[in-house]
């Protein structure tokens, strides 16, 4: 599946109308790396229907998926094209990324074949794939994964409970600004 306008536009089609009636479960997140790196940068979304796997309905649209990712980020993709690493994870599972959770598994898709064309026998409005876009001044999402896609970095815990300082964490405040003028410390913050 070339990247055209044609394919671009179908299969963003194709991506909203299998989610609107498969929700979340049938989409999956797809990443692009650079295999000689551990940065794995998000590129879009896949969705399929439930007789097609995940596997399936990226290798059916690889070449879409691919120039896109390399669209998105030239200088770190470009130079990868054709050797470049598709992975998957859950749907809408981003935020889980962000924060590292060890639940969530990036799985690698083998770039398909031409020799091979068991991916062929999918119908291309049985997927989809919706790519991201940046707005203007965006850097674009990306993480750190080991070879087995599991996250680098220890899971980022947000504290889950409110407390009032410490006497000692109080002492170092009062400490802090000792001498200073508090309205002063207020208007320079604005």
């Amino acid at each position: 599946m070339r990247y055209t306008p044609v394919n671009i536009i179908r299969q963003h089609q194709n991506f909203v109308a299998i989610r609107d009636v498969g929700g979340s479960t049938v989409t999956y997140d797809i990443y692009a790396r650079d295999p000689d790196t551990y940065t794995f940068w998000f590129c879009g979304k896949v969705a399929s229907v439930t007789d097609v796997s995940c596997e399936m309905a990226i290798s059916r649209q690889f070449p879409l998926i691919e120039e896109h990712a390399i669209r998105l980020r030239p200088l770190e993709l470009f130079s990868k094209r054709g050797f470049l690493q598709l992975w998957y994870a859950l749907g809408d599972s981003e935020l889980d990324v962000a924060y590292n959770r060890p639940t969530i598994r990036f799985n690698p898709v083998t770039r398909p074949s031409q020799y091979d064309k068991e991916w062929m026998k999918t119908k291309t409005i049985q997927v989809g794939f919706q790519g991201e876009v940046y707005n203007r001044g965006e850097e674009g999402f990306r993480t750190l994964r080991n070879e087995d896609g599991t996250p680098m970095k220890a899971e980022i815990i947000q504290p889950t409970e409110k407390r009032a300082p410490t006497d000692e964490e109080m002492a170092q405040i009062s400490e802090l600004i000792k001498g200073k003028d508090m309205q002063q410390l207020f208007n320079n913050k604005q």
